[in-house]
């Protein structure tokens, strides 16, 4: 009976596998850019389920702040669900070390285009997002030049050299996300999602480069209580 159930499983298996090559071989055809995306999406999927395991048994996860920016995959997903690597912002007032879940609000650029059925749900805030990661820069900076002020340059310890190259790392990779960030953010409220916290592309330690980018108390509160007009009875 056991060996009967296994071999429909492998049947099922062997169908769904045929039918997804036939889908991808149709899709190519008409529209590349979504056979990439979707393809894209499998792929990083399956490495998840392969790593889903190991992230559970973890004993504690990365602890996030009210209004901390994160940056999501949230996967291929349909109709105006918003898909692919995202910034967003966490909603948890008290995240834990011990949860591996976490609420999150997306944001994406001024420039794309989206659905206009939630357009009054939109909150604009500018250049905010790109105002906090620049003054993290400006946090890095001075710290790495104070730290360089104050060493002994005739006598530059191994660890000084290693520390001020860490510095330089952390400098440089957020210099590129702000260089590589669209002018102008918006909130997407109604795209509110409990995520996983293995979609959490960074910052994902303590030191990461995009640790502590935080976003103002007055815009929290102001999609909060978006949220609160969107879900309220």
């Amino acid at each position: 009976m056991k060996q009967l159930k296994t071999n429909c499983i492998r049947i099922f298996i062997e169908t769904t596998i045929l039918q997804i090559k036939n889908f991808f071989d149709d899709l190519i055809k008409t529209n590349s850019k979504k056979c990439y995306l979707i393809a894209n999406w499998l792929k990083y999927y399956f490495e998840y389920l392969q790593t889903e395991r190991e992230f559970l048994e973890r004993k504690h996860y990365k602890k996030f702040k009210f209004g901390q920016v994160v940056r999501v995959s949230f996967g291929f997903n349909l109709g105006h669900e918003l898909g692919g690597i995202h910034y967003a912002i966490v909603l948890n007032k008290k995240d834990s070390p011990y949860s591996s879940d976490i609420i999150v609000v997306p944001l994406s650029s001024k420039h794309k285009e989206l659905p206009q059925n939630d357009k009054e749900s939109r909150i604009d805030i500018g250049f905010e997002l790109k105002n906090a990661i620049q003054n993290k820069i400006d946090k890095v900076a001075e710290k790495m030049l104070t730290y360089m002020r104050n060493i002994n340059e005739k006598n530059i310890k191994e660890e000084d050299t290693q520390r001020i190259k860490k510095w330089m790392e952390l400098y440089t990779k957020l210099k590129n996300e702000f260089d590589n960030m669209s002018n102008g953010t918006i909130v997407l409220t109604r795209q509110i999602r409990f995520i996983t916290k293995m979609r959490i592309l960074a910052p994902t330690t303590r030191t990461d480069y995009f640790d502590d980018v935080i976003i103002s108390s007055n815009t929290m509160k102001n999609i909060t209580n978006t949220l609160y007009n969107i879900i309220k009875f």
